[in-house]
């Protein structure tokens, strides 16, 4: 949660994205921004592109169009 709250305060503008290592060697990717038609089909498409396979993912909105969506990769 600590790491969640980094990228959610202040509000992102327009895009904040930051990587953790998990604990298993796999990497845990998150975006936060603001949300928009498209948004998590162009953060999956980039993350193929980086031949990046997502494991899990956890999204979340909040009412003011803050997203935080985190991949684990």
């Amino acid at each position: 949660m600590a790491r969640h709250a980094r990228l959610l305060a202040p509000p992102p503008s327009p895009l904040k994205v930051g990587a953790t290592p998990a604990d298993d060697g796999r990497w845990w990717v998150d975006v936060s921004c603001r949300d928009q038609p498209g948004l998590l089909a162009s953060i999956t498409h980039a993350l193929a592109d980086h031949s990046l396979s997502v494991v899990e993912a956890v999204l979340a909105t909040w009412d003011d169009g803050q997203v935080l969506d985190s991949f684990l990769v």
